[in-house]
């Protein structure tokens, strides 16, 4: 199994890393300073600055992979930025000792110039604060470092977040807390803009539990690349439904891979003929979809009695392909009147805030009406 040491586990970001990262087929190794009991995942307690226990523990589990998330932020001018700039370089000498592949280090938006328009990765930078420098001395030293040492390095700078646990001081703790005590919240930026559209992860969920309603047992997922933010939803959508129906997760059955008929279809028939193989198939799009489709027929199964079958996206030859297609329509041209929409209020002037859901729409046809 993959292994992967995540620092700061116990953090406000850290804390909802676990689940999606077994999910993806990863052992969890947390490194976190507090004294926490869980069997979520591998917990070791250890302040990153002693350099010689994190040799040790890396040297113990080997990981391929790591991401580096613990930080202390609470002063951006502190002394402790140092220490953690140290620490933080010297943890890749212990990763490429132990023959690491793959490191994440987490940037911050304060390394950026401020705007007041938005941000592209390779705007100017202008780091002032302490944190903010060593922050970015740490990302050129470790670009350096993991080329010359052959690691795959990602800096993934974050800007502003909210969770569970966040500091009481922050943004969102104070508005629940003044709402949940009846008192007047006052916020000083009340003018700041946002844009949110989105189709949710509900179309996956449905999709997933339409397909346990009518028969199926062992639902697999065919997607693309785990980068991609679409598959990700989607993927997510399917693992809750079966959490939700209590279904225990099989990881065997979640494919994420190059979108490409070829890669898709070889990896349909890996799935058919395994020895416990899938009764049913949810796809990420049509290329997926008539992947596996042409998969499971050239295997002589019958759809959707030996394995049923939804796609993604509504296209001409669902309607006709025997047995017709049921698929998840995902409303682009309704999408795209509505993103054009907003976008010429902008235009003329309009600074209100909008939230548009457009839904999307499960359109059940032959492929996945198992006979009971």
């Amino acid at each position: 199994m993959k292994k992967v040491i995540v620092t700061g586990i116990n953090g406000l970001i850290g804390q909802y890393i676990t689940e999606p990262l077994k999910d993806l087929g990863f052992e969890v190794y947390g490194i976190g300073t507090k004294y926490i009991k869980t069997n979520k995942f591998n917990y070791i307690k250890i302040d990153i600055n002693n350099i010689s226990k994190l040799r040790k523990i890396f040297n113990q589990i080997e990981p391929q992979y790591l991401i580096h998330l613990a930080w202390d932020i609470e002063d951006l001018n502190s002394n402790n930025h140092f220490k953690l700039l140290s620490s933080s370089i010297s943890m890749l000498d212990c990763f490429k000792e132990c023959g690491g592949k793959k490191a994440v280090y987490i940037g911050t938006c304060f390394e950026y110039k401020y705007k007041r328009i938005p941000l592209k990765e390779n705007d100017k930078l202008n780091p002032t604060t302490i944190y903010a420098k060593c922050k970015n001395y740490l990302r050129e030293i470790s670009e350096l470092y993991c080329d010359k040492n052959n690691i795959d390095f990602c800096w993934a700078r974050i800007f502003y977040t909210y969770g569970k646990n966040e500091n009481n001081k922050r943004l969102f703790p104070q508005i629940i807390n003044g709402l949940k005590n009846n008192q007047k919240v006052s916020i000083n930026h009340s003018h700041l803009k946002r844009d949110y559209m989105f189709a949710g992860d509900v179309a996956a969920y449905d999709a997933t539990t339409h397909l346990l309603e009518t028969g199926s047992k062992r639902i697999a997922f065919i997607g693309g690349p785990n980068h991609l933010d679409m598959v990700k939803r989607r993927k997510h959508g399917y693992l809750q439904a079966l959490k939700d129906a209590r279904i225990p997760i099989d990881r065997v059955l979640v494919v994420c891979d190059k979108i490409d008929f070829d890669v898709a279809r070889n990896a349909t028939i890996k799935l058919l003929t395994s020895e416990n193989r899938p009764d049913a198939i949810l796809a990420f799009n049509d290329i997926i979809t008539y992947a596996a489709f042409d998969a499971i027929k050239s295997l002589g199964l019958r759809i959707p009695d030996d394995v049923a079958i939804i796609g993604f996206t509504d296209g001409d030859s669902a309607a006709f392909v025997t047995p017709k297609l049921s698929v998840i329509m995902d409303q682009a041209g309704e999408q795209g009147s509505k993103a054009c929409e907003l976008l010429m209020r902008q235009i003329k002037g309009d600074t209100k805030i909008y939230r548009e859901v457009v839904p999307m729409i499960l359109k059940m046809r032959e492929s996945s009406e198992k006979n009971k």
